[in-house]
């Protein structure tokens, strides 16, 4: 009875290292689908920042800040901030100018106010929703 286990076993382990020779063999044919990893480069928030930058042309954060929680779902400052940075360095922002403001700040005397405008790789899509907002604030 162990003989014929045995020539079972040994039958089936030839068969499976035939099947993952011919397998390997099949799949050294086929050219690799390179994956993506991490996170991905587009973001439905930045896209928003671009819709709001392509109608107001000229922004500083805590004004884009506030017009994006006026229009859509509500983000920290922080999240702004930090895809500001992000479309800087993705060239879909890109920095205007910097002016400083002098006043008494609880750190220092001096404020900036950096100015984004759009940058060569942004793509607007052109939102109404931000249309409209401009124009219910003009008048």
């Amino acid at each position: 009875m162990s003989n014929i286990r045995s020539k079972k076993s040994k039958k089936i382990k030839n068969d499976i290292n035939l099947s993952r020779g011919s397998l390997s063999k099949a799949l050294s044919d086929v050219p690799l689908i390179k994956r993506l990893r991490g996170r991905p480069l587009d973001s439905k928030v930045r896209q928003n920042m671009i819709e709001i930058l392509y109608v107001y042309k000229r922004l500083y954060g805590y004004e884009l800040a506030k017009i994006y929680n006026e229009i859509y779902p509500r983000v920290s400052q922080r999240l702004i901030y930090y895809h500001l940075r992000k479309g800087l360095s993705l060239g879909e922002f890109s920095i205007e100018r910097v002016e400083e403001k002098e006043g008494n700040y609880s750190w220092g005397t001096v404020s900036q106010r950096i100015i984004y405008s759009l940058g060569a790789n942004a793509n607007p899509l052109v939102d109404k929703a931000v249309i409209n907002h401009k124009n219910s604030n003009n008048k």
